[in-house]
Formats: structure tokens, sequence, C-alpha cells
């Protein structure tokens, strides 16, 4: 059998990661950095905050208050059979805070209207923050106005929700506006049109510290978001199981902030945009997941700005196992990002043919690297037969692709480096650049008719491949 030799390959690790000192310029969607956004206890207070309530409020273990307008069975630790109907932008649902304090609510339906202020916090259909716990269970939650979260946790807590519907209906928003309109903090309305996406409420977030888990639900957005991220803290955990995810007019499925991570096991998305967006130093893991996505299955970029060297070491974590994914876009874009990616074992059908894409970032907040050694993006294709390409465009940092078992017909271009273990095979099918890493045997390699391979190798050499098509090896 003969072989190809390739360069030696070299073993990249990731490398040590020190915080970033101080805020984010540009954190994606929001306010960011230490300045985390919710309620009074979800975070530093943000200037120029209205004072909100809770129709229910829990502190510490006990009802502290109720208003006449919800109705139920109540005691310290639950609510049952609960009803709300309002049309206030100050007052929320349920809020559950302090140390003590472990609620569960049982068959609720709360419908809130009007416009709130923030994210999260007090003016949700239902939160939890600052160290307290909130179980919600067949419960559903419909929201109307811009920036009202059906569900929201923060500042060290955890949520979990059971067989319930989440709903958000955001105010009308002007599809054809190309203003950036963004600001930080209460007043943020709207997305950065670097992600791509519209609209001015997300249906859930989870913010400083805290965990949220969702079982055999249903999380609908109309637009911007449906499980959502921001302002970690240290760190910030979101886990989906068995659930329907879904966006209607514009938005993702959910998002993994700095400091974020996020795992949907088992969940069939249906979003307008991509199903998860991945930002910096974060990650995504989308286990058996079934999902119709308008635009990428996930789009991942930079969080931009900050002191320091930290944003240059920036490495996010996207892994997609087994499941069906459809998407009109590149599958996975990179924009001006160091990445990890792994697909295994998963069918994607991209309609533009492409699987993996890195790009420049269009955000003018996004750093770049300006010549600096960065860690790259590295791609493994594992138990794997797909016919997409893989493109590089990202000329500020390298692209490493490992085929693990793996047969793949595509482009391969922008001098990507390759590797193949013995029970891959790729055949290009449109002129193609790589960088040969270790031991490749002529028979693992094919290009079609009229297509050219330019690789980089040990040793010079031009080969007339089965199909057709010529590998071209070059030394330098």
């Amino acid at each position: 059998m003969e072989m190809i030799h390739g360069i030696p390959y070299q073993t990249f690790t990731r490398p040590a990661y020190q915080k970033m000192q101080g805020p984010p310029m540009d954190d994606g969607e929001g306010p960011g950095g230490p300045g985390g956004p919710g309620g009074p206890e979800g975070g530093p207070e943000m200037p120029e905050e209205k004072p909100t309530f809770a129709a229910l409020e829990v502190h510490s273990g006990k009802i502290v208050s109720r208003d006449p307008a919800i109705t139920g069975t109540f005691t310290d630790t639950t609510a049952k059979n609960v009803r709300l109907n309002l049309n206030r932008g100050d007052m929320g649902g349920i809020y559950v805070a302090g140390e003590g304090s472990d609620f569960t609510v049982e068959h609720a339906n709360i419908r809130l209207s009007g416009e709130g202020q923030g994210l999260g916090g007090k003016i949700s259909g239902a939160a939890v923050e600052n160290h307290a716990s909130l179980t919600l269970r067949d419960c559903r939650i419909n929201m109307d106005g811009k920036l009202r979260c059906a569900t929201s946790a923060g500042g060290n807590s955890v949520l979990k929700v059971y067989d319930s519907m989440l709903i958000s209906h955001g105010d009308p928003w002007n599809v054809e506006e190309k203003e950036v309109t963004w600001v930080i903090g209460p007043g943020m309305a709207k997305p950065p049109v670097f992600l791509e996406i519209e609209g001015n409420m997300r249906t859930h977030c989870t913010v400083m510290d805290s965990e949220s888990y969702f079982y055999n639900s249903t999380i609908i957005a109309d637009s911007w978001a449906a499980l959502s991220t921001d302002a970690a803290g240290d760190r910030v955990y979101l886990e989906a199981n068995d659930c329907s995810v879904i966006t209607t007019r514009s938005g993702y499925g959910t998002y993994a902030d700095t400091g974020c991570y996020c795992v949907l096991n088992r969940c069939n998305l249906d979003v307008q945009n991509m199903a998860a967006i991945v930002a910096g130093e974060s990650g995504v893991t989308l286990k058996d997941c079934t999902a119709k996505c308008g635009s990428y299955v996930v789009l991942n970029h930079v969080v931009g700005g900050g002191p320091g060297e930290g944003i240059f070491t920036q490495v996010s974590s996207i892994a997609i196992e087994g499941g069906k994914y459809q998407c009109d876009d590149p599958a996975v874009i990179c924009k001006s990002v160091n990445s990890d990616i792994l697909i295994d074992g998963a069918e994607v059908h991209s309609a533009c043919g492409v699987l993996v894409k890195s790009r420049i970032n269009d955000d003018p907040c996004a750093p770049n690297p300006e010549g600096r050694d960065v860690y790259g993006i590295h791609v493994t294709l594992r138990n794997m037969n797909t016919e997409n390409s893989i493109l590089h465009e990202d000329t500020g940092r390298k692209m490493t692709l490992k085929l693990e078992n793996t047969a793949l017909v595509g482009a391969i271009t922008g001098g990507v480096l390759l590797t193949l273990d013995a029970g891959s095979r790729w055949t290009a099918d449109g002129d193609s650049s790589v960088v040969l890493s270790g031991d490749v045997s002529l028979q693992q390699l094919d290009a079609l008719d009229g297509v050219t391979i330019t690789a980089v190798g040990a040793e010079e050499e031009t080969v007339t491949l089965p199909s057709g098509g010529t590998l071209v090896v070059k030394t330098a």
C-alpha cells in the first residue's frame, strides 16, 4: 500500500487560561462582565432601574408577599393550581430568593403582559435568585411584551422545569431596520446585529453562577431566544432533556455566553436561525437531537474587547453527537474564534454543502490576533459519511481536521492540516488545499475529474487519482 508521508503531526494543547480583568466591551448579547443582568438579587444593581415586584415573593424559605391577583393553594414551600393574568410591566409572577428557599410550583397557568426592563428577575413569569432553588411542574407561562422572560435563574441558584410550556411573544420589530440601536444594560431591547437575529425578548435566561434544567418541556420564542445564558460570573450551566425548542420568526435555540455551558439531550429544535450560538470560552453539546435550522446549526464567535491577552486564549467547545440536523448555511460557522469542534455520528444536511466554515468576524469589537500564535480551530469528524466541504477563510489562525472512521466527500480549502486514521477516506469534489499530516495511503484519497488537491507533504509528487482528479504534493 503506497503511503504519502506528510509532515509530522503536532499535538496542540489548550493553553492555561487566565480570567479577563474587567468587563468585555461586547459580551455578545448583554451586560456581561461583573455587572450582570437581572432583578435586584441577580447581580450588582444596574443604573436607572425602576422598582419591580412579583405577585408571589418567597424569601429565605418564607412567603413574604402575595398579590390578590394570584390565586391557588400556597405554603412556604409549594404553590399549587396557580392562576395569574396581569398586564403590568413592573410585576412578574413567582419570585423565589435567599438561602433556605426551596420552592415547588405545580399546575400553574401564568400570563403576563407589558413592557419590562433588564433581564429576568422579579418581572419574569417565574424566577429564582440569590442561592435559592425553584422547581416547576406542569406549568404554562405565557409572556407578552419586550424584555419579559418566562423563566430566569441568577445569583447562585437552581431552576428545574418539568413537563411545562414556556412561551414568549415580544413586541413587533421592523425587520428592515439595519441600524444598530443596541445599548448595554436595562435599555437593551434587541440583540447585536452581528448575531444575525432579531427580536426583543428571551423566553428563558440563566445568569450569574446559576444552573437551569429542563425536562420534557416545550420552550417557544417568536424571536431572539428560547434558552439563553448571559453574564456567567464564574460559571453557568443549562441543560435541556427531551424538550421541544422553537423560534417562530427569528432567533436561536440556545446560547452559551462566555463561561456558560449548554447541553441539549434528545431535543427537537425547529428554529428560524441557528440551533446554538457559542461565544468565546464556553461550550455547547447537542446530543441525539433533531434540528431544522434556518441558517446554521452552530454559530461560533469570539467575545470582543477587554484588556490583556485573555481574549486571545479563549477556546469554544462544540460537540454534535448523534442526531439529525438540517440547515441552509454552513452547519458550523466560526467567526474569528479558537474552537474545539467534534461532530460524531451525526447526520448533517447543509443546503449549501458546507459542514464547517471559518471566516473573519464582521463585528468591529472582535479582536484580531495580529500575528499571535493562537490555539486555532480543531475539527474532528468521527463515525460519519458526509458530503460537505470544509472551508477555512480565517487568516488569523490555523485549522486542523481529523477524520476518524469517516468518509468525507467535499472540498477542503485554506491549507487545513489534515490527518486521516486507517478507517477514513476523503474524496475532493472541488479544488482543495491541505497540509498532510502523518502517513496517508493513496487509497484514502480521491478527487473528481478536473479537481486538483494541492497538498504540502514530506516529498514532492504528482499523482492521478482513481476518479480522474490530480494530487499535487509539494514540500512547502
